[in-house]
């Protein structure tokens, strides 16, 4: 997940006579879909098995900042491949 962020930024600013953009794309495409299929794979591993219970001397707002940011980074895992697969299909650019 961590390369698509890197290869993003590459991808957009490379000019649009170059050699390897398609492959480039192409490869960023599907890493990005890899990582929602690894996501929901991972969505349904989780509602399988539950996660343990937090420790008890965790402080109220510690346990509430710990289920918000966990929620939060599957948010952006799940919403920027659907975001990226939402642009990219409606701009004309099919997603193979």
């Amino acid at each position: 997940m961590f390369i698509l962020l890197p290869l993003a930024w590459v991808m957009v600013n490379m000019p649009r006579t170059a050699a390897n953009r398609e492959l480039i794309y192409t490869l960023h495409k599907s890493l990005g879909l890899t990582v929602l299929a690894l996501v929901a794979v991972r969505l349904i591993w989780r509602a399988m098995r539950p996660a343990p219970e937090f420790p008890g001397s965790l402080a109220r707002w510690e346990h509430a900042s710990a289920i918000l940011s966990h929620w939060l980074l599957y948010l952006i895992m799940i919403g920027m491949p659907v975001s990226g697969y939402l642009d990219s299909a409606w701009g004309g650019h099919p997603v193979t």
